[in-house]
Order: C-alpha cells, then structure tokens, then sequence
C-alpha cells in the first residue's frame, strides 16, 4: 500500500492538470513493477476508486494535457481484472483510492461533456461520489479489506484484494 497526498487517477478538479501527469508518469510504472496493490491519495475532496490499472510503455496524445493548460502526454493504461471486482483475487494491476470527503466542502465529479478539455478520462472509474466519508481498512496476510462509509454511516463501497500469489508476473 502506498499513501500520497496527490492523486495519480482521479476524476475530480485536479484530473486535468500538469503535476498529476507528471505523478502518473513517475510514479505508475515504479507501481507496476513493485507489485502496489492499492494506492491511497487525498487532495480531490470526494470518493474514487479506480478499476485495477497497470501502466503501459506507450504515450496517450489523446490524453494530451496541453489541451488544457502546458504540459505533457501520459503514459497509457490497461484496465484489467475488472470484472473480478469488488472481490479481486491478486488483481494484475493497481487501484487508486480518492478519499478526500473528510470535512472540507466537496468536489463535483468532473463531466468531460462540461469542460473544454480532453485530457478528463473516466474509463478507469469503478466508484466515484462526492459525500463526506471515511474509509476503513482492515489488513491481514493475505487479505485486504476496505469499506468506504458515509455520515449517515452507510456503506457507499467496498472491495477486497487477496494475495494469491507473491507477485504479478
């Protein structure tokens, strides 16, 4: 598990700006080959958890921040094992967690129809919602377990990874 204030995959106000490029590019593939689970970040005030991402070696000039403000490409991405969710059985990718709803005012969820730039992917969302929550996680080998409630103590997610195997090859 790896924690980070800013996001790597996000869909709220910071998706569409040049330092979140720059963290995807550095830091995603040193994810892939040290095997992260699950990336915790903050900054977005609301809730996103990504499909499980790996990173590919390919830049996305459709994904071209410059579109938005200067700034560069970033690397491309591959959902996988998605359709094991929300219960993933040594996932062969990272999931990004947003948690940032825990007492400032919230974010609205980025629509890419609203704003003029193209660089707002939401292809990686599993779960995203703008409410003040906290996240829990319980860990033990070879099990990870994170709920994901509201103030009204709903639960607005869950999702589980379970080590099968050392390390993804």
């Amino acid at each position: 598990v790896v924690v980070l204030h800013e996001p790597v995959f996000t869909v709220g106000p910071h998706a569409a700006n040049v330092e979140n490029v720059e963290r995807r590019n550095l830091f995603t593939p040193i994810f892939d080959e040290f095997d992260v689970d699950l990336v915790l970040n903050g900054d977005d005030h609301l809730f996103h958890r990504s499909k499980p991402l790996t990173i590919t070696d390919e830049l996305c000039p459709d994904l071209d921040v410059r579109d938005c403000e200067e700034g560069g490409i970033p690397f491309c991405y591959e959902i996988v094992d998605a359709e094991q969710g929300p219960h993933y059985a040594s996932p062969g990718g990272t999931i990004y967690v947003v948690s940032g709803g825990g007492g400032q005012r919230l974010y609205a969820v980025y629509n890419p129809q609203d704003i003029e730039c193209r660089f707002v992917d939401q292809a990686f969302t599993e779960v995203v919602i703008s409410q003040f929550h906290t996240v829990e996680l319980r860990i033990s080998e070879p099990m990870l377990e994170a709920r994901t409630w509201n103030l009204l103590g709903e639960r607005i997610d869950t999702f589980s990874i379970q080590k099968i195997r050392a390390l993804r090859g």
